[in-house]
């Protein structure tokens, strides 16, 4: 995800979509090990609600009313959750800002958020239906059950089907430096159906499979 972000075609297919108008991208990624903010939609509305707002200042105060009057009285004020919520939706429901922008939202590893992601999936869904003329959204995830459901039809790709040859490549080239497993494919044939295992459970993860070789040396 992080490849297509920075990628510099991605940026000229966004900037043909957007016209003349404005193009706003922001990304985030999921990430179980890390922060409550990284693993949960209180995060990702954060994350993307700062991108549009550092972009247009204005809107800090179309999207959090209460606490911007409590700021100009020099009063302490909080931002919980549900005003992030209410704030996103607020921003997004702006005439003037799909009027003169467009916003693409890159969300890596919908896998990794903490909650119910029948939900968290729906929600993605209907900000696409919703804003569809001012917002695209690219996410990843792993095949599971429940994304395989609820983006049918959507366009996608399978990173397995683009990485494959070069995964079997860099795996049948790493078991070949390695002498012991030379020495068991000389005796047992059966050990050189082992490449298109570790091909074929990887998914397309190159990190999976360096830490699965490196776990057979």
């Amino acid at each position: 995800m992080k490849y297509l972000c920075q990628n510099a075609q991605t940026q000229e297919y966004l900037q043909s979509w957007a016209g003349d108008k404005t193009l706003i991208t922001a990304n985030f990624f999921f990430w179980r090990p890390g922060t409550t903010f990284q693993r949960s939609l209180d995060g990702l509305r954060r994350a993307l609600l700062f991108t549009i707002m550092d972009e247009i200042p204005s809107l800090v105060q179309v999207g959090f009313p209460k606490q911007w009057s409590l700021a100009v009285e020099d009063r302490p004020c909080q931002i919980h959750g549900r005003d992030v919520e209410a704030a996103l939706k607020l921003v997004l429901d702006q005439s003037d800002l799909l009027a003169a922008h467009k916003v693409a939202f890159f969300i890596d590893g919908l896998d990794e958020f903490e909650g119910d992601h029948d939900h968290m999936t729906k929600l993605l869904l209907r900000w696409v239906r919703e804003y569809k003329d001012g917002v695209k959204l690219c996410v990843s995830n792993r095949e599971w059950e429940i994304f395989r459901q609820r983006l049918v039809g959507c366009p996608g790709i399978r990173l397995q089907d683009i990485t494959v040859r070069d995964i079997k490549s860099y795996v049948n080239h790493e078991l070949s430096e390695n002498e012991e497993f030379e020495r068991f494919a000389l005796t047992s044939p059966n050990i050189l159906g082992l490449v298109e295992q570790i091909t074929a459970k990887a998914e397309g993860v190159f990190l999976w499979v360096k830490i699965t070789l490196r776990g057979l040396k």
